[in-house]
């Protein structure tokens, strides 16, 4: 979901907490900070990350200005056509089928999908697990309605008939990284964690 003004040069995305380089090209914060080379990925210059600044002007156009989806056509104000873009109904559609080009002997494995959720409050869809507890915790802080874990639900050990009775608590404890960074899928959820909390410990 981009707009040819307010796009990020790494995500391809509308701006998101946008700063600007000393070099005067603007990037996601968190996008720039992830950039292990430490140069301007558009014109190489070293980049100086305690002398990146917010642009301040792009965001006072990004909280006015209204653009299209490129997929639905309806108009946002640009600061909401990153989060329209997650839950678009034509952005989903127009993901293509994979169709293998000749046919093939070999079985095709039934995966879920692991990747993306949909948020049991609001059906807000194609959510990583980051995206997913940001999401919930923005918007849902306040519902206490008993809801299935659409994160624990995809995996082996899972039971579509557990609810949690505070979802907010759990996917604040439970769903602030990646599962398959660690994952190994074949074994239970207690291996999993233990995998996942010496993996941490390494990683502070």
């Amino acid at each position: 979901m981009s707009s040819p003004n307010y796009s990020c040069g790494i995500c391809l995305e509308v701006y998101e907490q946008p700063v600007r380089l000393e070099c005067q090209h603007v990037f996601c914060q968190s996008c720039i900070a992830g950039n292990p080379t430490a140069v301007c990925p558009m014109c190489r210059r070293a980049v100086n990350m305690a002398a990146l600044k917010p642009a301040v002007t792009l965001s006072i156009e990004m909280d006015t200005v209204r653009a299209n989806c490129e997929h639905c056509h309806k108009k946002f104000l640009v600061k909401h056509l990153r989060q329209h873009g997650q839950s678009c109904s034509k952005r989903v559609s127009a993901v293509p089928t994979f169709k293998p080009i000749a046919p093939t002997s070999q079985k095709v494995k039934n995966t879920p999908n692991r990747s993306t959720f949909k948020c049991p409050y609001c059906s807000t869809s194609n959510l990583d697990c980051k995206a997913l507890a940001a999401h919930c915790i923005e918007n849902h802080s306040n519902d206490r309605k008993k809801v299935v874990c659409p994160v624990c639900v995809s995996m082996p050990w899972g039971n579509p008939s557990q609810q949690s009775s505070n979802f907010i608590q759990h996917v604040r404890a439970r769903h602030q990284f990646e599962y398959e960074t660690y994952v190994k899928y074949d074994q239970d959820e207690d291996a999993v964690l233990q995998a996942v909390l010496q993996e941490s410990l390494h990683e502070q």
